[in-house]
């Protein structure tokens, strides 16, 4: 059975809470942090790191360079650095803004930690939609099991393409069965 732990890690003067979900008896841990765009940043079997773990940036203002980020909702350069949804032009980063937000603890139990990514005012000034996507990170023995589930008006098949490849992209040996993917309209 799966043991889920919350540690904190401080850097430069912050403080960030990480959940690590391991599994003892298949000797894995899967390490996520909220507040850094929900992302994965350490995968372990038997000691061993799976996830590239260039020097974590934590407490820097930019971009983690390091872990397995969400893309969300775009993956990849905009055109221009923009995203034209009915004629009107709306900013957008490289590889969407899901890995620039902190996001909420849904719930904690028994089937993993599950985070939550809700539309704001701000998120609204790049992505002129309302959406709500939720991943749910857990292990399953020896493999992280990763699903991410979308309500948004204006999520496209090649979008949800594009989020699964960014996170097997990611790490090694995850492959396009260890991701689950579901769209609730």
């Amino acid at each position: 059975m799966n043991q889920i732990t919350t540690r904190y890690i401080t850097e430069n003067g912050a403080c960030y809470e990480q959940y690590v979900i391991t599994d003892p008896e298949a000797k894995t841990a899967l390490t996520i942090t909220p507040e850094r765009g929900g992302m994965i940043t350490s995968f372990t079997l038997d000691g061993e790191e799976f996830v590239w773990t260039r020097r974590p940036n934590f407490s820097e203002c930019n971009r983690p360079r390091f872990g397995v980020p969400v893309l969300f909702p775009s993956c990849g350069n905009p055109d221009n650095g923009v995203h034209i949804f009915d004629g009107k032009a709306y900013p957008m980063e490289t590889h969407g803004f899901a890995d620039l937000c902190a996001w909420d603890v849904e719930s904690v139990g028994p089937d993993g930690v599950t985070l939550v990514l809700e539309a704001t005012p701000l998120t609204k000034f790049l992505y002129p939609f309302d959406f709500t996507l939720l991943v749910n990170y857990n292990l399953e023995g020896s493999k992280a099991n990763v699903t991410v589930m979308t309500e948004s008006d204006a999520l496209t098949a090649e979008e949800v393409t594009c989020i699964r490849d960014a996170l097997l992209s990611q790490c090694k040996g995850l492959t396009a069965q260890d991701i689950t993917i579901v769209e609730v309209k």
